[in-house]
């Protein structure tokens, strides 16, 4: 005698799958978020980027493949997948926008959070303008290593040409001092526009060096990883436009700017070491387009966000791509003397 036996039905239908992808994709991003919270420990993040990356992977593929089910259920695959995974890259996003706006409020909420800020002079010296993209990471590494804000200004015949450069992160305790480049600052400006200490200093300093006064200023926001993503908010904002100016540059070297609204017109260029987890912490897809050149290097040390690292970088990309890069930014930044304003950005009681 034969044994019936019941076939096992599966029933999955187009949401269904689309749930369980977004499900899938979120616990992917959360994987990515919590790199964030081991920052400030070098060898802890190193580890978990190298034990929890095979496994994020393996999330993915499982979503790409219910991703893929769903498509091919609906039969429309053309022109659902990409609107798909727009909106994938746009919950991501979101997602990594939360978690920072979350752990600010938090470390608001027990006395912890943003301060006032004032930007203090630190003197002033002349130099020559930046005419290429290794001039500008020299200057911009002379900012992290003084951890200062510098305000280069340039003459040009059409207007004064200034140049914002911002220094990374310069303290990872939770407990905000003098420094307004730290940790506090950084879940700020990963939260969005407006809210960081760096970039009210900012605005202060190029208020404070004649930006806007005369007719025809210019200005390029040159950044290194929180000091990028300060600027991208700069830009995105509209703060920097407020002072009277126009913004013509960004250019942001190991920061996570993806997501950053920048408006059409500014030229954006930002540089990302492949194994650099900092430039992938807004969970956003790095972008490319003729306004938008995001140059993708190899990889650099240890964890790839060595701002050394990128200026030696510089040397192994292509000729023809750096010249092109360096012809571009030649007609940004002025020409001759230039001179360069100094500034701490200070936290202050309040």
């Amino acid at each position: 005698m034969r044994t019936a036996v019941t076939p096992v039905a599966f029933q999955a239908d187009f949401f269904t799958l689309h749930a369980a992808a977004t499900a899938l994709g979120t616990a992917v991003a959360a994987i990515e978020a919590s790199h964030l919270a081991r920052a400030g420990r070098p060898a802890s993040l190193a580890l978990g980027i190298a034990l929890l990356t095979p496994i994020a992977a393996d999330i993915a593929k499982l979503a790409d493949s219910c991703r893929l089910a769903a498509t091919n259920y609906e039969q429309v695959e053309n022109s659902l997948v990409p609107a798909f995974l727009r909106g994938q890259q746009s919950t991501m996003a979101a997602l990594a926008v939360a978690t920072a706006a979350g752990l600010s409020a938090a470390a608001s909420a027990v006395g912890l959070g943003e301060t006032p800020v004032v930007p203090v002079p630190a003197g002033s010296s002349n130099g020559a303008a930046p005419a290429n993209l290794q001039a500008l990471l020299g200057t911009l590494n002379r900012a992290s290593v003084s951890q200062e804000i510098l305000v280069q200004v340039s003459e040009r015949a059409e207007g004064r040409a200034f140049t914002l450069y911002l220094p990374g992160t310069n303290s990872w305790s939770p407990v905000p001092k003098t420094s307004a480049f730290d940790l506090t600052s950084d879940l700020a400006a990963m939260a969005g526009p407006g809210k960081s200490a760096p970039e009210r200093a900012a605005i202060q300093a190029l208020a404070q060096s004649g930006f806007g006064q005369h007719q025809g200023d210019t200005v390029a926001v040159v950044g290194y990883s929180e000091g990028g993503l300060a600027g991208a908010n700069l830009v995105a904002s509209g703060e920097l436009t407020g002072l009277g100016g126009k913004v013509t540059n960004l250019v942001a070297v190991g920061s996570p700017i993806s997501a950053r609204p920048i408006p059409n017109g500014v030229n954006v260029l930002s540089l990302e070491h492949s194994n650099d987890p900092v430039p992938k912490l807004d969970l956003a897809e790095h972008r490319s387009n003729p306004s938008w050149k995001t140059i993708r290097l190899g990889s650099s040390g240890l964890l790839g966000h060595s701002l050394e690292g990128y200026r030696a970088s510089l040397n192994g990309l292509r000729k023809g791509q750096l010249a092109t890069i360096n012809r571009e930014l030649a007609a940004v930044f002025g020409e001759g003397t230039t001179k360069v304003n100094a500034y701490r950005a200070v936290r202050v009681s309040g």
